[in-house]
């Protein structure tokens, strides 16, 4: 999946959805998920297509199309610790 400006999003990526931080945790699309085991493809792969991405203030959501109100801030490590 793609950010609205052309570029691919990738696991890791420090994102912002409408203002709030959040951290890509599963590229269902690409086959890439967490270490960590509640992000794993055993557990989202079901999916099927898109990205996962854990917010701080909404939790887990999952993007099946680009968003217009999702914001690359930074390209991050594959699981970089935002607060849970």
């Amino acid at each position: 999946m793609k950010y609205t400006d052309g570029q691919i999003i990738h696991l890791g990526d420090i994102v912002a959805l409408a203002g709030q931080q959040g951290v890509v945790v599963c590229d269902i699309d690409g086959g890439q998920f967490s270490d960590d085991p509640n992000y794993s493809a055993d557990v989202w792969s079901y999916l099927g297509e898109g990205i996962m991405a854990r917010y701080t203030a909404y939790g887990l959501i999952h993007h099946t199309v680009p968003d217009p109100d999702l914001e690359l801030i930074r390209r991050g490590d594959q699981m970089p610790s935002i607060d849970r």
